[in-house]
């Protein structure tokens, strides 16, 4: 199913395009921005982002450094979640 939502205001879009990981019943939400002119049904929903969690790290790795290293090995790194921390007991990276 194709849905088009319009948002009235560029924050709105971005708060939901930019920062979110959508789920509706369990299954993810893919969305993408579409440019005046373009036909709806032709805009190429081929990618998604989502987190990634990594365990099993020692003690002090959980580092931004590491995380941008694990981040590019996997694929493309969108952002690095700032509340991972040495105490963490897993790494979150978001990737695209």
């Amino acid at each position: 199913m194709l849905y088009l939502f319009k948002f009235h205001h560029k924050l709105d879009d971005a708060c939901i395009l930019d920062e979110g990981l959508w789920l509706y019943d369990n299954f993810h939400i893919v969305m993408d921005r579409i440019t005046l002119g373009v036909v709806p049904s032709y805009v190429s929903l081929n990618h998604l982002d989502i987190w990634v969690q990594v365990y099993g790290l020692t003690f002090g790795i959980i580092q931004p450094k590491v995380g941008k290293g694990i981040g590019s090995f996997l694929g493309a790194l969108k952002s690095y979640n700032v509340c991972n921390n040495i105490h963490s007991s897993y790494m979150r990276l978001n990737m695209c």
